[in-house]
């Protein structure tokens, strides 16, 4: 089931794309924690997760928003509104929605991410936790999660945390660097699109 809301001229996608919805859209799962289709994808690297919001815009029936230059550079199309991910600000600003909490949507983890204290060592069912005040389940903990931006050439921020990752490293202010090519259990993503 799909699932979005409204904020900022934005339709935001309520969980982490999950496995179910990212092997009907690809054909494929990657992740590394299977069995169970509502875990969120994992193990994808920050070029899969551009790919993943291509297709995912032309099942909808959307522009593609993203395209790769001649020497393969991906650039954003904004004048499209097929599925995107999210900019660091915008993530940030989701994340936060408009409150002065540690976590998103609480100052206490446990009430709304899944961490290395309480995860059991592995990912878990999307929106099983609270979700923050906008109704976006798991921005902190479960997966950390694709950004656009990043701070230098081939580096990309996922952020939120994840399942293996402290309490301090799942707080909606931090960053985590991350090479764009290189997979992780821990990075999955979240997908938007302008009105």
């Amino acid at each position: 089931m799909i699932s979005y809301i409204w904020t900022k001229d934005l339709y935001v996608h309520t969980t982490p794309i999950t496995q179910e919805i990212y092997t009907e859209v690809l054909g494929k799962n990657p992740s590394v924690f299977q069995g169970d289709e509502m875990r969120p994808v994992e193990n994808i690297s920050w070029e899969e997760a551009i790919d993943f919001c291509n297709a995912y815009s032309e099942e909808c029936q959307l522009a593609p928003v993203y395209f790769r230059t001649k020497k393969g550079v991906v650039k954003w199309d904004r004048k499209k509104v097929g599925y995107r991910l999210p900019t660091l600000v915008e993530w940030k600003y989701l994340a936060r929605a408009g409150e002065s909490t540690k976590f998103s949507g609480s100052s206490s983890l446990n009430k709304v991410g899944w961490y290395f204290d309480n995860s059991g060592g592995a990912t878990a069912s999307v929106a099983q936790k609270s979700p923050n005040a906008f109704g976006l389940y798991d921005m902190s903990g479960n997966v950390a999660e694709w950004c656009w931006d990043g701070p230098e050439e081939g580096k990309k921020y996922a952020l939120g945390g994840s399942w293996a990752q402290s309490a301090d490293e799942c707080m909606r202010s931090a960053h985590g660097t991350r090479y764009a090519h290189v997979p992780s259990s821990m990075v999955g993503l979240r997908v938007l699109r302008n009105i």
